[in-house]
């Protein structure tokens, strides 16, 4: 199960796909297109970053999860430039096999997916300030039948993607580590002629972002533009109360298996959100796109907690991974080097 994760996630994220012509997600939203071109450029390649794969914003502290290198994550000082590197690749003391990266408190959470069911909370302030990662055990997943992949903590907590469970899309979790409640997974008929690989990779793949009081989480799916709103109650329960379904993914049969098809599209990255709002990134890129990668995009959708699209705001260039600190976005991209591109948004 493991090394199966580890291949439908790095397929999602290489082959995730698109298709040229009409774009469904995009004609749905009916507010005015807004252009909106970076204030600052900062090159992240001088700190022999050059795989980038996540990003996470800590007070002043930018946090990059790099694919290249000895080392998982890069933090970097946003005023001093200074840079450390933490989380060693293996499976040793200390070492992690890969890294899924999100915010908590004033630090951030790692998960290893391919080799651990502990999430583990790292200290950005203290870790920079001794050399050293500072880390404490969050909890140990207990649940024997559902395997979190992707994990985004509250203080009551987690909600996540589960391997494994072909009745749900996503879950919360408590502090204890076990599975309290479910959203039912997205309803495209083309899931029906899914094999359980594939159809295990899309649901897997879904990213999140809770609001900063821990009763709101957004799911949204980067091969289909699934988008889902659950409140979560104090006992952690879920309930779902918006979702949208469009722009299915198309598959075609490669010898006795099913494979997400070029014609699809790839829909939305990490997500980002403040009190008010949520921060959807959105492609739209086919997967043969001459000019970047799908997976780099240039429309900001931003909702409303109650679900409502309220600005469209077109990037003039493309990132991957987003933070929000105010009005201020700032934007994580491989392409055409490894950057954090700084947006003030009006």
């Amino acid at each position: 199960m493991r090394w199966q994760i580890n291949l439908t996630l790095s397929l999602l994220l290489v082959c995730g796909c698109a298709s040229t012509g009409h774009d469904e997600y995009l004609s749905s939203i009916k507010v005015k297109e807004e252009f909106l071109e970076p204030t600052e450029i900062f090159d992240i390649s001088t700190y022999a970053i050059f795989q980038p794969c996540g990003f996470v914003k800590s007070g002043d502290f930018f946090c990059v999860a790099d694919h290249g290198g000895k080392n998982h994550l890069t933090v970097i000082n946003r005023k001093t430039r200074e840079s450390r590197n933490f989380i060693s690749k293996g499976r040793g003391p200390g070492e992690m096999v890969s890294v899924v990266m999100a915010p908590y408190l004033d630090g951030i959470t790692l998960y290893d997916p391919s080799a651990s069911r502990t999430l583990t909370y790292l200290d950005v302030q203290m870790s920079m300030r001794n050399g050293r990662a500072q880390l404490d055990t969050f909890c140990r997943f207990r649940d024997k039948v559902a395997f979190p992949v992707e994990v985004v903590c509250y203080d009551k907590g987690m909600v996540a993607s589960v391997a494994g469970r072909k009745d749900l899309w996503y879950a919360s979790f408590g502090i204890s580590g076990d599975l309290v409640s479910c959203v039912k997974p997205p309803q495209y008929d083309i899931l029906k002629e899914m094999d359980a690989s594939l159809y295990f990779s899309l649901l897997i793949a879904s990213h999140f972002t809770i609001n900063p009081d821990g009763g709101r989480v957004c799911c949204v799916l980067p091969a289909a533009a699934a988008i889902s709103f659950s409140s979560i109650d104090s006992l952690g329960e879920l309930k779902e109360y918006r979702r949208y379904e469009m722009n299915p993914p198309e598959i075609v049969q490669v010898g006795s298996r099913t494979a997400f098809s070029k014609k699809s599209r790839f829909c939305f990255a990490p997500p980002a959100s403040d009190m008010d709002n949520v921060y959807l990134l959105y492609s739209g890129k086919p997967f043969d796109n001459a000019d970047a990668p799908n997976y780099e995009c240039n429309h900001l959708i931003i909702y409303g907690w109650d679900g409502t699209p309220k600005r469209h705001i077109v990037l003039g260039e493309s990132v991957m991974s987003i933070a929000v600190d105010g009005n201020m976005l700032y934007g994580l991209s491989s392409w055409p080097d490894s950057r954090i591109l700084v947006y003030d948004l009006p």
